[in-house]
């Protein structure tokens, strides 16, 4: 994995990266296969859009795991909202026989900020 470099603004540098745990809701079935396949390129190409970078992302079967590097512009919550969003949509059109019930997404997600080297400013 290639190392990003710091974003660099008129007034500031920044390397905002976030682990996020998306937790499916208990009620669905979860994801298998394909659909988590889809599930998590929906979350790549809603996160390009969104500027984000996804240093890693996985998948299990009750929840999705997501590192990503952010611009201060935009908050964790924002981002989530985001990417929920698409992954949902994205399957009920993909997949519309499936059983995600109503509510595909758990109420809440996890968010750990990453600790890494600070970057060296000329």
């Amino acid at each position: 994995m290639q190392a990003l470099q710091p974003r660099r603004c008129p007034d500031s540098v920044t390397r905002l990266t976030v682990r996020l745990v998306l937790p499916f809701n208990g009620d669905s079935n979860g994801l298998h296969g394909a659909e988590l396949a889809r599930a998590l390129e929906a979350c790549q190409a809603k996160a390009q859009r969104l500027d984000c970078h996804l240093l890693e992302i996985n998948g299990e079967a009750d929840h999705l795991h997501l590192l990503a590097e952010m611009p201060p512009s935009r908050s964790v919550g924002s981002v989530v909202y985001a990417v929920k969003k698409a992954v949902d949509s994205m399957l009920r059109k993909d997949f519309p026989f499936h059983p995600l019930g109503k509510q595909l997404w758990g109420p809440t997600y996890t968010a750990f900020t990453t600790a890494g080297e600070t970057p060296e400013i000329p």
